[in-house]
């Protein structure tokens, strides 16, 4: 029941009083609905929720307790150019049930799988963000204002939509974050307001129903639009492509995309014959090659480096992992081969005009060297990480972890260290080193995120100042754990993807070779799973479990966020790689194969480039 407060500031409305009839129904019963969602109209009952007036989530509103006959005031019904969620989707006339504490329920709520999209109703400004915490109920949520001070507001969120930040400007249709069950909330669904004006909240249920989406899977055409408005360069292949990856194929299923790829066989790296006894060892780091202009790798020429017995390392390595770092006065795509064997249609680091770009790839070492080709010139600093001796560590993919994310907690201060210990990497004693994703979200200003083996030497991770920059890392960890620490106040999100211990199975590099290229059909990666097949590769074994990947990401107008995994498992909660609005960028990432390959989703479309660098 509204409140005497409520009535009055709507008395102005001339609505019919509406007499509603509710009863409850089990969470569990309104799911089961959702395997018949495309004949789902509205139901009568409630779903789990919180209330959010116009004081924000965290201030409950008082209100008397409802009978079950409810009688309430129609306000008036704001017309949405979107529906809120990505289908299928179920959701019911809650408005002004009963909750704990006196409170009544001020919105509705869409119930759909978590993960699936969440748009905005109308143009826009997001004008407040809510993170989830501990007894915050709203959990992750956004507060969308129109022009006439109506506002949405969206509760619940698993997770924001990349690039978004309190003041950004949305258009109808444009995914703003995505189902989950953050807050209080028993079952993955989005709490939904109006506030007509940025008054008290009315029953948005009418509003919902005339632009009823539970049955639309498809992206709206706003947000198809707003990733292909910028039209970006792709990293420039060094020779024409090996593998020709047709337009999507479909064997009609509601969650995967079958591709048919004809997939040609990947060629041996010369002198070099898969090993299972092999391990990596992890070293000190040691420079191969330093950046200056005498030593910049010039267009499309292989620049030679030697690494056998430089400063210690190894007279006779097989192969080896290398850290890039290198900046351009141009986008550039390097990538790093065997010296003996053709420049392969393959990116290990794309680099953009200004800002540094890091990346790492594993390549065998042929007569002591190891190559590097660049689309244009760059000066490149390369090394060596990681040797393959007899005795170390093999790869171990995990789901995605995260194990810290600042933005849900308080944000670092400049110079603090934060310590990781290893069970929080979900590292094990014997561990070396970590494959993980560095997020450094709202900088204060440009800086340097400093990522050791606490005690050990530190890896500089620089990034701009305004906006979002992700860096794939494989970094050194001892007993001890990881350290991290910026130079300016940020946030940090730390997401691992790889743990490198004694007992995982041994890497081992193959030419790389490109398996995936979403350019080739122009459909960009989306939301539903599309099947990367591995194809014949020489010289790896028979059973391939496990395969280091170098992704490459062109970045649309929304930006988006990645996610890999085996096709038969359910999709991870964490992305592997990210990517901010209008950028490129290349992430070294290791995942489990299950029946010859791997699967790839985004939050949003985002052109994809899926380079196989090595196997297991």
């Amino acid at each position: 029941m509204l409140t005497n407060q409520s009535r009055r500031s709507h008395q102005q409305v001339r609505a019919p009083i509406v007499v509603v009839r509710r009863r409850r129904l089990r969470v569990g019963l309104v799911c089961s609905l959702l395997a018949m969602v495309s004949s789902l109209a509205v139901v009568t009952g409630v779903g789990p929720s919180v209330d959010a007036g116009a004081a924000g989530p965290t201030t409950p509103t008082t209100a008397k307790k409802s009978n079950k006959t409810t009688t309430t005031i129609a306000g008036p019904t704001i017309a949405l150019a979107q529906f809120p969620v990505q289908g299928l989707c179920g959701f019911v006339d809650s408005y002004g049930a009963n909750r704990s504490g006196g409170r009544s329920h001020e919105g509705v709520d869409i119930i759909a799988k978590k993960g699936l999209n969440i748009y905005a109703v109308n143009d826009g400004t997001l004008t407040k963000r809510y993170v989830d915490r501990v007894g915050q109920l709203a959990g992750n949520g956004w507060r969308l204002t129109t022009a006439d001070g109506t506002y949405y507001f969206y509760a619940h969120m698993s997770a924001f939509a990349d690039g978004l930040s309190v003041g950004s400007t949305v258009v109808a249709g444009q995914i703003i974050g995505y189902i989950g069950a953050t807050g209080n909330a028993g079952t993955p669904h989005l709490h939904f307001e109006i506030h007509p004006q940025g008054g008290r909240p009315v029953n948005p249920t009418q509003s919902v129903i005339a632009v009823n989406g539970c049955k639309v899977t498809d992206w709206p055409a706003a947000a198809i639009a707003l990733a292909s408005t910028t039209t970006l360069a792709a990293p420039v292949p060094l020779t024409a492509a090996t593998t020709t990856v047709p337009a999507t194929t479909t064997t009609t299923t509601s969650t995967t995309t079958s591709t048919t790829t004809t997939a040609p066989s990947a060629p041996a790296v010369p002198g070099l014959s898969y090993d299972p006894a092999l391990r990596w060892h992890f070293i000190t780091p040691v420079a191969v090659l330093t950046a200056s202009s005498a030593s910049a790798l010039q267009p499309n020429v292989a620049k030679k480096i030697k690494v056998a017995g430089v400063n210690g390392l190894s007279k006779t390595p097989a192969a080896v992992v290398v850290r890039i770092s290198a900046t351009s006065k141009q986008s550039a795509s390097i990538v790093v081969h065997p010296c003996d064997a053709p420049v392969p249609a393959a990116t290990s680091l794309t680099v953009e005009a200004g800002p540094m770009a890091i990346g790492y790839a594993t390549v065998a070492v042929t007569e002591g060297q190891i190559c590097a080709t660049s689309t244009g010139t760059a000066q490149a600093r390369v090394t060596v990480v990681a040797q393959l001796e007899s005795a170390g560590v093999g790869a171990l993919p995990v789901a995605t972890h995260r194990v810290i994310d600042t933005r849900t907690t308080k944000r670092l201060a400049a110079n603090q260290l934060v310590t990781l210990t290893p069970e929080m990497l979900g590292a094990s004693a014997d561990s070396q080193a970590l494959t993980a994703t560095f997020t450094v979200i709202d900088p204060a200003s440009a800086g340097t995120l400093l990522i050791t083996p606490c005690g050990g030497s530190e890896v500089k991770a620089p990034f701009v100042a305004s906006r979002m920059t992700s860096f794939s890392m494989v970094v050194r960890m001892n007993s001890t754990g990881l350290c991290l620490k910026p130079t300016v106040a940020t946030n940090v999100l730390v997401d691992v993807t790889t743990v490198w211990r004694q007992d995982a199975p041994g890497l081992f590099p193959i030419t790389a070779i490109r398996r995936f290229d979403s350019r080739t059909s122009n459909v960009p990666l989306g939301a539903t799973p599309t099947p990367v097949v591995l194809g014949p590769l020489a010289g790896a074994p028979a059973n391939v479990t496990a395969a280091q990947v170098s992704l490459t990401l062109i970045g649309g107008a929304n930006g988006a966020s990645v996610f890999m995994w085996p096709c038969a498992q359910p999709r991870p909660e964490g992305s592997i790689a990210v990517v901010t609005p209008n950028r490129q960028a290349t992430f070294s990432i290791v995942t489990n194969i299950a029946d010859g390959g791997f699967c790839l989703a985004s939050n949003a479309p985002v052109h994809v480039l899926a380079d196989i660098v090595a196997v297991g």
